[in-house]
């Protein structure tokens, strides 16, 4: 069986290097781009969530309460003759979470079985048994089996940014366990149990106080940090109910627009969304603007090994100064989408995919981890797709035509004739590729599509569902939260 990636490095190589072995066909013309990207507008998405969405999070998001832990601290304290230095949270843990939305824009979070230890305090107790002795000592705590609820309260600002703040929270400490060592006093088993008791008011008190004031800026905060870094704005309030929450939002371009909404997005107001735990539908206008987003933050770019069988051993015989650079080396091909990518709509409910510029680059891998360049290139391509379609694990897509061209080819070993490569690729694309596309009827199953996901992208619009098991195994991968 052929497997894609690395013929694709071969051919590439065989075609672009001098003494290529494959003859170009010069009947298709050299790709000229139509104009470029339309003009930047604003464009709506409107994001649909339930419940079952936040199950995959929140995992990751409890791998994360120290962070909590860090920022709260418990002045010292004087009560009943017992005087306590600051104290400190660490190794906060909780064992599972949970998400509600309640309405209206309401959220609640439910955290249960949390732990954490109060770093090691010194303190003085002064006590009438000793004859006012003031007696010194150091103790730990341990706060084990506790629950804790919180209230989120959802609004938009005046500045047209999500506000998340915090309503109220509800604190439950069920085993708290205070080790106290006493020094130059006697051991008194009824003195060490008001010392004890004492302890344990406090934390109790203080962390119940303490824990929603530190907590509240925390997440307003952090809301507004990552909101402010995004290209969006939001004009209408979240609309939860029945645990589904529906937001709309404007997706703004990144380059100053009035930020209206093209008249073809307001139809996606009220378009029914499909049932999964999240829904997305973005209108054209707003997936060129997270496109946009993605390449001016360097964030649209893969990077795939070629099988460990092709080496560089296959090119020996016809390219052997390239083989000599890096001798039984594997290959690695990257595409890095640097310019510009767009989508503009077909009268057929199809739409035209529009790249400009990206950077594809081949290089060797040698065992010691050294990478050898062998081949750089722009390459940009227009291509008319009639179907592009995810839905359990299968790819359907057809693509009546497309084309490329590479540009600025460069290699360590020659010059590199860029039109002889741009034709020789595109016979390969028309002759080969395409109808292998077309002509299936079934589709293309990979085992890296999420059996949970839904892709469909149309003239108008792209609509994305998830369900949480498929989120989960995304978020695990690349989602890191503060």
């Amino acid at each position: 069986m052929w497997h894609v990636p690395a013929v694709a490095c071969a051919v590439l190589l065989c075609i672009s290097l001098p003494g290529g072995a494959i003859v170009a066909r010069e009947r298709c013309a050299r790709f000229s781009p139509h104009g470029g990207p339309p003009p930047p507008v604003a464009g709506l998405l409107n994001l649909t969530v339930d419940d079952a969405a936040f199950v995959p999070m929140m995992p990751i998001a409890l791998k994360n309460l120290n962070v909590v832990a860090e920022h709260v601290v418990i002045p010292p304290q004087s009560h009943g003759g017992l005087k306590i230095n600051a104290m400190r949270l660490e190794n906060m843990s909780a064992s599972n979470a949970s998400v509600r939305l309640i309405g209206p824009n309401r959220v609640t979070v439910h955290v249960w079985n949390v732990s954490a230890a109060v770093q090691k305090v010194n303190f003085s107790y002064t006590y009438w048994a000793f004859k006012w002795i003031t007696c010194n000592g150091t103790a730990r705590a341990m706060v084990r089996n506790s629950n804790a609820s919180v209230l989120l309260n959802l609004s938009i600002g005046t500045d047209h940014l999500l506000n998340v703040t915090v309503g109220r929270m509800a604190i439950m400490l069920k085993d708290l366990d205070v080790k106290p060592s006493i020094k130059n006093c006697p051991v008194i088993d009824v003195v060490v149990d008001a010392i004890i008791r004492i302890f344990k008011d406090i934390i109790t008190r203080q962390l119940q106080e303490i824990i929603p004031t530190v907590l509240g800026p925390m997440v307003e905060n952090k809301t507004r940090e990552v909101l402010r870094g995004l290209p969006v704005n939001f004009t209408h309030a979240p609309n939860i109910t029945n645990g589904k929450m529906e937001l709309p939002v404007t997706i703004l371009p990144e380059v100053p627009t009035g930020g209206e909404l093209p008249p073809e997005d307001a139809s996606l107001y009220n378009r029914p969304h499909h049932h999964w735990d999240i829904s997305i539908l973005s209108s054209r206008s707003a997936t060129n603007n997270v496109l946009r987003f993605l390449i001016n933050r360097s964030l649209l770019w893969i990077s795939k090994p070629v099988q460990p069988e092709y080496t560089t051993a296959l090119i020996q015989p016809v390219f052997p100064k390239l083989y000599e650079l890096c001798p039984n080396c594997t290959f690695a091909v990257t595409w890095n989408v640097t310019d510009a990518a767009w989508l503009e709509p077909l009268k057929d409910g199809g739409f035209v995919f529009n790249l400009r510029n990206s950077v594809v680059d081949v290089e060797m891998l040698a065992s010691n981890g050294t990478r050898v360049d062998a081949l750089r290139a722009l390459l940009s391509t227009t291509s008319s797709v009639a179907q592009l379609l995810i839905r359990n694990g299968t790819l359907n897509i057809k693509i009546p035509s497309a084309r490329l061209t590479l540009a600025n080819a460069t290699s360590p070993v020659g010059p590199i004739n860029s039109t002889k490569l741009s034709a020789d690729l595109q016979w390969i694309l028309d002759d080969f590729l395409l109808p292998v596309v077309n002509h299936n009827q079934q589709g293309f199953s990979f085992s890296v599509i999420p059996k949970g996901l839904l892709f469909n992208a149309t003239a108008d619009a792209v609509a994305i569902g998830l369900d949480a098991a498929s989120l989960y195994s995304l978020l695990s991968a690349r989602l890191k939260f503060w």
